[in-house]
């Protein structure tokens, strides 16, 4: 396949991705099958199409490396998209959701350890299977593309020595000490904690958007571009968290936010309208790699570098958990960078598990329990580009 001809396949195939997942999460669309869109668009993903684009990638043509990195990517999403799949369908008909909403205002310990345990068990006896079937399907495709280790791959589509963003989290982990979270002391405390329920007026739900909006202007961007669609309308199903749904770029970019009050509500919804404004402000006549494909740890820099203008009305105490909030979320993300390369390295042997309980607990001075080793970690090392996005900042 030529290089515009693939260009354009692949950008169908991100655009009905990426409008199925919008329409979805919006509350649009209860259907969500991308199985069916990745078997839809195989030849993105096959072997030929990785195999050619490699070959010009590797005689320096730039975009030809963006979009091997794409048919990769995409290859591994497709075969772990069943059992992420399976796993969503279980949590959805567990229950696991109203516990957590439940954990986040329960102002007993007895009672919030009570639901965490039943959030545990949930974990363990049903999501966790799912989990480590995606995993050790990634694994398998990596070698089935021909690449001894998941390590070896993702430095050769990112020129990112993982040896060494691994030591810099093990350093961040040992050098910085873990924070100090007012009435926390274990994990089931960390809901409430993160809830912060006491900062509510600061944020009430039907305020968040005029705080966004006077944010962008003062950022120098207008809520009201073409192409920045924010849609803050109730409808049953919408996602709970704000998220950004790139349907093309730039020219059709949604931001969907279900209103809600908390400061983890307004910290998410300006994280995702860092994503949103970055790619609106991608120029519509490049090229789709140069458009769609940017570094993914660039896009998160950016959506941290936006969260930050979440303004703090001068209160003592709201600034000083903001901050702790940032500690936590870098050392959280730095402790799960070196599981999810652990998982890869070895697949989901069991000594795994207390291993992640002991970081995460080292990480976030909470006592973390090892139910959720698996549900916790991403095959495609997200936590990578948290951690390099980090680092810029």
């Amino acid at each position: 396949m030529e290089m515009s001809a693939y260009r354009a396949r692949a950008q169908e195939y991100a655009t009905a991705l990426g409008g199925a997942h919008h329409r979805h999460y919006a509350g649009v669309d209860p259907t969500w099958e991308p199985t069916a869109i990745h078997a839809a668009f195989a030849d993105v993903m096959a072997d030929e199409a990785i195999d050619h684009l490699a070959d010009l990638a590797q005689n320096g043509n730039a975009g030809a490396r963006l979009l091997w990195g794409f048919a990769v990517r995409s290859r591994l999403r497709a075969v772990a998209a069943p059992h992420d799949a399976q796993r969503a369908r279980l949590e959805g008909a567990s229950g696991l959701a109203a516990l957590t909403e439940e954990l986040a205002v329960e102002p007993s310990p007895l009672r919030r350890h009570e639901l965490e345990e039943a959030r545990m068990t949930i974990v363990a006896e049903q999501l966790s299977a799912p989990a480590a079937a995606a995993l050790d399907a990634v694994r398998r495709e990596i070698r089935a593309l021909g690449w001894p280790s998941a390590r070896a791959l993702w430095t050769a589509m990112t020129k990112v020595d993982l040896g060494a963003l691994g030591r810099h989290a093990e350093t961040l982990l040992r050098e910085e000490s873990a924070p100090t979270l007012d009435g926390a002391l274990t994990r089931a405390d960390g809901p409430a904690w993160h809830r912060a329920a006491w900062a509510d007026h600061h944020f009430p739900a039907d305020g968040q958007l005029a705080l966004l909006h006077d944010a962008l202007r003062q950022a120098g961007a207008d809520p009201d571009a073409p192409g920045f669609a924010i849609d803050a309308e109730p409808r049953p199903g919408k996602s709970p968290r704000a998220f950004c749904a790139a349907v093309t770029v730039p020219g059709d970019v949604h931001l969907v936010v279900r209103p809600g009050a908390g400061v983890g509500a307004a910290e998410s919804l300006f994280h995702e309208a860092g994503h949103a404004l970055l790619l609106v402000s991608r120029d519509p006549s490049w090229r789709f790699e140069e458009r769609h494909l940017l570094p993914a740890h660039l896009g998160e820099a950016a959506a941290f570098a936006f969260e930050a203008r979440l303004p703090d009305f001068g209160d003592e105490r709201l600034r000083e958990h903001l901050r702790l909030r940032r500690i936590l979320r870098r050392r959280r993300q730095a402790a799960r960078l070196l599981h999810e390369l652990d998982l890869l390295d070895r697949g989901p042997v069991k000594e795994l598990r207390e291993r992640y309980a002991q970081r995460m607990a080292t990480a976030t001075g909470l006592d973390w329990p090892g139910a959720p080793w698996l549900v916790d970690a991403d095959p495609l090392l997200t936590a990578a580009d948290y951690v390099r996005a980090e680092q810029l900042l």
